[in-house]
């Protein structure tokens, strides 16, 4: 969420921008949370001790992270893990996809509330009261597939990266070589500033076919 579109969305319509706030908040605390639970799944309880298994947003994002996103629109969470206490062979990517897969979950189930919302809501609830809502599902749907598509893009530290590190061992020895932060980091950069486009694309794309099944699932 580029600054220029919080103040843009700001003189629109606040409602709009607190309902984009709202859900980037639940989607990235919900995805540090998945991390958390696979990974104590697997052996680690270092979310536990780190007292990160909770529901508020400034332990996962951080002030920080709470200031940049209210400033630039740009959000990011963490969630300490130890991989070496790790119990598995895939390990390390089943707790990598954790976030991810929530992501497409929470995607999946705004994408059907927004078709039932659409379906049964249409011509019954009053406005704004169905505009609104309506705005909340459908930003849920594509937030959560584009940040589904972008955390899984194989670029340290995006989820993606250990995903394929795990089963790639050439790639897992490049990535975590100190030597090649930069070169990663460099790629990073790009991948936000000049692939933001692709990745909205493909994320928002998914999202289109899902509104589209589950839209011919409904009874006419």
């Amino acid at each position: 969420m580029p600054s220029w579109w919080v103040a843009d969305l700001w003189q629109e319509n606040p409602a709009h921008l607190i309902a984009h706030v709202l859900v980037v908040v639940m989607a990235i605390v919900l995805h540090e949370l998945a991390h958390g639970f696979a990974a104590i799944r697997v052996g680690d309880d270092t979310p536990i001790h780190t007292g990160h298994m909770t529901l508020n947003p400034v332990v996962h994002m951080g002030g920080f992270g709470l200031l940049l996103f209210a400033v630039a629109g740009i959000a990011f969470g963490a969630m300490p893990v130890s991989p070496w206490r790790f119990r598995g062979r895939y390990a390390d990517a089943f707790v990598a996809f954790a976030g991810p897969a929530t992501n497409l979950v929470l995607g999946i189930a705004f994408a059907l509330g927004l078709t039932l919302w659409a379906r049964f809501g249409h011509g019954r609830i009053d406005e704004p009261l169905y505009s609104n809502v309506e705005y909340v599902l459908e930003v849920g749907t594509g937030l959560n597939f584009v940040l589904m598509v972008l955390n899984l893009v194989p670029i340290p530290p995006l989820d993606g990266a250990t995903v394929l590190g795990n089963f790639v061992r050439p790639f897992r020895v490049l990535a975590e070589n100190p030597a090649n932060r930069i070169i990663f980091n460099v790629l990073l950069v790009l991948l936000l500033v000049k692939g933001s486009q692709p990745v909205y694309a493909i994320g928002l794309g998914a999202a289109r076919r899902v509104l589209e099944f589950f839209g011919g699932l409904m009874p006419g």
